[in-house]
């Protein structure tokens, strides 16, 4: 489940730095088609870069989430193992990527009402079919005129006549087939909900398809100023259908409407806009693959919701026996009893326990810090130990023999056993 929220968040921060550039393409430039190039590339965009940068790996088991184990020199040392999510506190990762599913499910819930408002609307009304189009009779004269897929919603004057300034402004939207800009609008909202750039960017996809409406209007030889009136009046009132086109549903911005069709085209305007995705792009790149935003990101993915057992209990179950015959396992046999620790990804007592033990015999002069590199290979049995930050080669045969093939409870992913690779590092203290 953090996977899908880590992804999320590498998507709204793609977004955040391309949202400057899609503004002014679409308040700047008067190629509308370049616009929506613009939009749909930076909704794509947002959505392809953090897969084609390899920060969200899906097919990768989670990583430990062990951060440091602190041992200190004393007659039995206490060892304190410190986590991303800590047991006693408050569970914020666990609120967080909670409440990120509410808001998913509560948007898909509202996605789905609209489409069988919308339905119902299609299935109810009165319809006639012209210039391959299917019209459709409001008799709820509270809702404005809009469009959807080959279906226009028109009122009483324009369904009779289909011939006037809405219907060929709700045509132009059906024929360009923008309803397809605006599915991918909401469901990019519907996965990045709480980025408030997000809706921004969906409010400047529909305000685009209205500017290339109103423009295929004014082709047609309908007088600019005449349009520009009829605008102004049906922005005046009107309840528009969340997820389709509608002649006046932005009501805020019908005087970039207005003002807009009296602008004139600017080819140099539109390349230089055009110019400025690439820096956008650059920095995008450049802040997903920092090793912050990587360490983020692989924490986030590698949540999972766990039942809460009790980890000491776990530990003392699991270390039952003396360590020599924890660290060397012999092939089972009928009189042997192989003990098998709990995984170091769900419960790290055990581990941080064996690790503890095996350095307490030793004496430092002084503060060490050391990283353990562990692999186990699919049926939980640590095949390879790696010591790294000390010269000292007494320390890493020492956690070498000890942790070296130990067997921890086997990893699955999707059913399937796993091979696992982590790092631990470890603070050994005077």
């Amino acid at each position: 489940m953090g996977t899908l929220f880590s992804y999320s968040l590498a998507a709204s921060l793609v977004t955040l730095l391309l949202f400057p550039v899609m503004y002014l393409t679409v308040n700047r430039s008067t190629s509308f088609r370049f616009n929506r190039i613009i939009l749909l590339a930076g909704m794509i965009l947002s959505l392809a870069l953090p897969l084609i940068l390899g920060r969200i790996d899906l097919s990768l088991p989670a990583p430990a989430l062990i951060t440091g184990i602190s041992v200190t020199g004393e007659a039995f040392p206490v060892v304190a193992v410190t986590s991303s999510a800590t047991e006693n506190g408050f569970p914020w990762i666990a609120a967080i990527i909670a409440l990120y599913f509410a808001g998913i499910i509560i948007l898909s819930c509202r996605e789905i009402l609209s489409f069988i408002r919308l339905s119902n609307l299609i299935r109810k009304c009165e319809k006639k079919s012209h210039d391959g189009l299917t019209l459709c009779l409001l008799t709820d004269h509270s809702t404005a005129p809009f469009s959807w897929g080959n279906y226009i919603f028109l009122r009483d004057t324009g369904f009779e006549s289909a011939s006037g300034c809405i219907y060929l402004h709700e045509k132009a939207h059906t024929e360009k087939r923008h309803w397809i800009d605006v599915i991918l609008a909401d469901l990019f909202c519907i996965v990045t909900w709480y980025n408030p750039f997000v809706w921004m960017t969906r409010q400047l996809v529909k305000l685009n398809h209205e500017f290339d409406a109103d423009a295929e209007v004014i082709r047609c030889g309908i007088n600019t100023y005449d349009y520009q009136r009829l605008l102004v009046t049906k922005a005046m009132g009107g309840r528009a259908l969340h997820l389709a086109n509608s002649f006046a549903a932005s009501t805020r911005n019908f005087r970039k409407r207005v003002l807009t069709m009296n602008r004139k085209r600017s080819k140099k305007k539109t390349m230089l806009i055009a110019a400025s995705a690439l820096p956008a792009i650059a920095i995008a790149w450049i802040t997903l693959s920092s090793p912050v935003s990587a360490n983020l990101l692989s924490t986030l993915a590698a949540y999972r919701f766990e039942k809460s057992t009790p980890s000491a209990t776990k530990a003392e179950t699991a270390l039952t026996g003396t360590i020599p015959a924890i660290a060397e396992p012999k092939p089972k046999k009928s009189a042997d009893t192989i003990v098998v620790l709990p995984s170091p990804l769900k419960d790290q007592t055990a581990l941080a326990e064996l690790i503890r033990m095996s350095v307490s015999t030793l004496d430092f002069d002084k503060e060490t810090k050391i990283n353990v590199g562990i692999v186990l290979n699919k049926e939980g049995k640590v095949t390879e130990v790696v010591t790294d930050g000390t010269d000292n080669t007494l320390v890493k045969a020492v956690i070498d023999q000890a942790v070296n093939g130990v067997r921890f409870e086997q990893m699955t992913l999707n059913g399937q056993p796993i091979k696992v690779s982590f790092n631990i590092p470890v603070v050994i203290k005077k």
